[in-house]
């Protein structure tokens, strides 16, 4: 947070009385939400692959913790003049045409919602409720029958997912701003109850941080309060991953790969990078003989570190492998351009071949043929165009998240959409792809709105315009 010191000490502009804050430190904390990429970057990818470093093989990880520390590098440098922007950003609210903005995000949510679930084979939550002994393959089959597997245009699906990763939460977020305070938990509670209608649990997470992420964005007099807590909850997060660490928690998971190395592993050659386990692998070996004796909140912990921490880092790993040892050459664009045959390695996506490739080989009881490693979008732009594309990819993230910034008026709507491109990189760059990120979840709508808005400001007398 020291960076917000040197932007407090540059000119604010002039504001109303009623709004002005008190100097100092607690004028910093409010802006602290600007600098969520490049503390998801760090949290989610960085230190994982730090702690995991000394078990990764060398085959790439050297290579890939540079890009990492670059990229943090330079995620903080453009935290830092998005928050110089906000500094000079007026901290009051003004509605313009929220409402028309608001019946449009109603549409863009409710229609692709009702679509979907008339569209869906079987419900999947519907299913499982009314067979509570589903197994875990089972379920997976049933989210991929409700997703990837339904018999509709690519762009259909890209649709569905931006219903519930931009239009919900950014109708929510607004409607709350402009007093529709019923219409903001209905809408929070129908997208909520479509997301866990349709099983898939990133949805639901991404859906309900961004609400709760968009009070420490938006001006009001509770988004102090809401970044302190934000900043406490950070450094409890890190106190608790400490304390797991220090007491030894996970280190039951080392004896794991004593039993891992028999099997398919010995049929690999010396060299072969998928001889070294992580703490992922020797969870995945681990769980296949369930344990007794061991706590439901242990068990628990041990799963969200597992899932949410160190995998991420994990996946990504294995793609630098993947295309340094197995696959030495970029594939370049072409496999964006054209459809995979599931039939065929040589056409088959990148997260195809790494899954079967790095899960599948090794972990035949626990994936199928049609496994799919989706990985940071370093990982998947390093296996398209190598060093460069990796570059590519995260100037366009870096012009992406100034220029939003850049955009943004004291619009509600606007407000919103920004806190959910925030929330969104945040979340998303250490476990999806480029075009993942801004395709099939839809965050290049963010900047299309604030133009948009921008524009309607422009448009509109000036006595009537609000301001930026």
């Amino acid at each position: 947070m020291w960076l917000c010191f040197i932007c407090s000490n540059s000119a604010w502009p002039a504001i109303e009385s009623s709004h002005v804050v008190t100097p100092h430190l607690l004028s910093k904390v409010e802006h602290a939400a600007e600098f969520a990429p490049s503390v998801g970057w760090l949290g989610l990818m960085l230190l994982p692959l730090a702690f995991q470093f000394s078990d990764l093989h060398p085959t790439g990880r050297v290579l890939q913790m540079g890009i990492v520390f670059v990229i943090a590098l330079l995620l903080f440098t453009a935290d830092w003049v998005g928050l110089r922007i906000a500094c000079q950003r007026r901290r009051i609210l003004h509605e313009g045409q929220a409402n028309r903005w608001r019946f449009v995000l109603g549409l863009g949510f409710a229609v692709p919602l009702a679509a979907h679930l008339y569209l869906m084979p079987r419900i999947p939550l519907l299913a499982i409720l009314q067979e509570p002994a589903t197994s875990e393959s089972a379920m997976t089959m049933l989210r991929l029958e409700a997703g990837k597997l339904m018999h509709v245009p690519s762009f259909v699906m890209y649709v569905f997912n931006w219903a519930l990763v931009v239009f919900a939460p950014v109708y929510v977020v607004a409607s709350w701003l402009t007093g529709h305070k019923r219409a903001a938990v209905t809408g929070l509670l129908l997208a909520c109850a479509y997301a866990a209608a349709t099983w898939a649990k990133l949805p639901i997470v991404l859906l309900v941080l961004t609400c709760l992420f968009a009070g420490c964005v938006v001006p009001g007099h509770w988004r102090r309060k809401l970044c302190t807590g934000a900043i406490g909850l950070v450094l409890a997060a890190i106190l608790i991953l400490a304390a797991m660490f220090a007491a030894g928690s996970l280190q039951h998971l080392k004896g794991a790969g004593n039993h891992a190395q028999e099997g398919v592993l010995q049929d690999m050659r010396k060299d072969d990078p998928r001889r070294a386990l992580t703490y992922g692998d020797n969870f995945r070996f681990e769980s296949a003989t369930p344990e007794d004796g061991g706590s439901h909140l242990t068990d628990l912990l041990e799963y969200v570190v597992y899932r949410g921490w160190l995998t991420p880092s994990d996946v990504s790993n294995r793609w630098y492998q993947f295309f340094t040892y197995a696959h030495k050459a970029p594939i370049g664009l072409r496999s964006l351009l054209r459809s995979h045959d599931e039939a065929g390695s040589a056409e088959q996506a990148p997260s195809r071949q790494v899954g079967l490739w790095a899960y599948r080989a090794r972990f035949p009881h626990r994936y199928w043929d049609n496994v799919n490693a989706y990985a940071s979008f370093d990982a998947d732009a390093f296996a398209r165009g190598g060093v460069v594309g990796v570059f590519i990819a995260t100037m366009l993230f870096l012009v992406l998240r100034i220029v939003s910034a850049w955009l943004l008026t004291s619009h509600p709507v606007g407000q919103a959409a920004y806190a959910v491109l925030l929330c969104g990189l945040a979340i998303l760059l250490p476990v999806a792809s480029t075009q993942a990120i801004l395709g099939a979840n839809g965050l290049f709508l963010i900047p299309v709105m604030l133009c948009l808005i921008r524009w309607q400001s422009a448009r509109r007398p000036k006595s009537h315009r609000f301001d930026t």
